[in-house]
């Protein structure tokens, strides 16, 4: 079968690797149909993030897929079924998975995951193949809505999940609150954090970004946006979804005293905070993998009872076959879908 590896530094190419197969009772093969650019996997192409994924390695771990087998003790999924895949490996069964630290799994061990290669574990390959291999197939798939185009459910699996985890734990008081989105680097999440926020009932969602075309489609999810670098303050929720340092500050600096900052970024530099200041207003700080297994259900949820669109945020769809020479394209979510999955745009 054919799989995308990345080779170098702006390099990506198809290469014909072995098929999987079933090797566990609880597993399944799927066939990703489309496969959504995390916003981490630009960095990664670049080069920017050598750390975190060594070359060559497969490519990819955001899918909507077909399942095509399941082991013999999966009781949820069948073959046919269309399933948003979770970008983590995890059990759901363990001591961290059962508390909702799935990034943490004790059994298929912390942070493994798709398209990370040996960082991620066990290599588990990439999702930009014909065929992947789903260890946990009740845990690690959910079902999706046939009636939505894949490519804007594609991003399910990774990115999704890291903007709802943002807003969800003040869900309970959301028609009572405001939320400040500092958009940038992670160019899908902040606004995905906007759609969850809007889903979720917030009184007031507000985005902040530099970039007027990200600051459009967080305009179109309903935010009120502010182009430009100045902040608006007094929130008591902000997301830091700039993946740089001053805009890091700008979420801290934005808080209202006791206010809750969660940071999507990844911060490859040592970062300078404030820490009398915020010490003097008393602010919870949150930073971490985002727990995509734990949190896919419920946001399937909102997809399929129509309370949360993630049809604007969905910026480009190309050919599967263009992946290889389309990953730099600077648009916010790329998705590469499939022939089925490309008619179901056009209906």
């Amino acid at each position: 079968m054919q799989q995308l590896e990345h080779v170098e530094p702006g390099r990506l190419e198809w290469r014909e690797v072995r098929e999987p197969k079933l090797a566990g009772s609880l597993e399944a093969l799927v066939r990703p149909i489309a496969v959504a650019r995390c916003d981490l996997d630009t960095l990664m192409y670049s080069g920017g993030a050598p750390s975190v994924t060594p070359t060559p390695c497969a490519f990819g771990h955001e899918c909507v897929a077909e399942v095509l087998e399941v082991g013999e003790a999966v009781r949820d999924l069948e073959p046919g079924d269309r399933v948003a895949v979770s970008f983590e490996i995890a059990c759901g069964q363990c001591d961290p998975c059962r508390r909702g630290w799935t990034s943490a799994c004790s059994t298929a061990g912390p942070h493994a995951m798709y398209g990370f290669g040996p960082n991620g574990g066990t290599d588990w390959g990439g999702v930009l193949a014909d065929v992947v291999r789903v260890p946990y197939a009740d845990v690690m798939c959910s079902k999706v809505p046939e009636d939505i185009p894949a490519a804007i459910l594609a991003s399910l699996g990774d990115n999704v999940c890291d903007g709802f985890r943002c807003v969800a734990p003040f869900s309970e008081v959301a028609a009572t609150t405001s939320v400040l989105v500092v958009g940038g680097l992670a160019q899908s999440i902040g606004l995905y954090a906007v759609a969850c926020a809007k889903a979720l009932g917030f009184a007031e969602v507000t985005y902040l970004d530099e970039d007027p075309v990200r600051g459009e489609i967080a305009a179109q999810l309903g935010a009120t946006v502010h182009v430009g670098s100045r902040a608006p303050t007094c929130y008591p929720v902000t997301v830091d979804a700039s993946s740089r340092p001053e805009g890091l500050r700008r979420a801290l600096a934005a808080l209202a005293p006791g206010g809750t900052c969660t940071s999507v970024g990844i911060y490859f530099e040592e970062v300078s905070l404030p820490l009398r200041e915020l010490y003097a207003t008393g602010i919870h700080f949150h930073t971490g993998n985002a727990n995509a297994c734990h949190h896919l259900p419920a946001v399937v949820k909102l997809v399929s009872t129509g309370r949360l669109d993630l049809a604007p945020v969905t910026s480009r769809v190309v050919e599967w076959s263009d992946a290889a020479t389309t990953m730099g394209d600077p648009t916010p979510k790329l998705v590469f879908a499939r022939d089925a999955a490309l008619s179901e745009l056009a209906r």
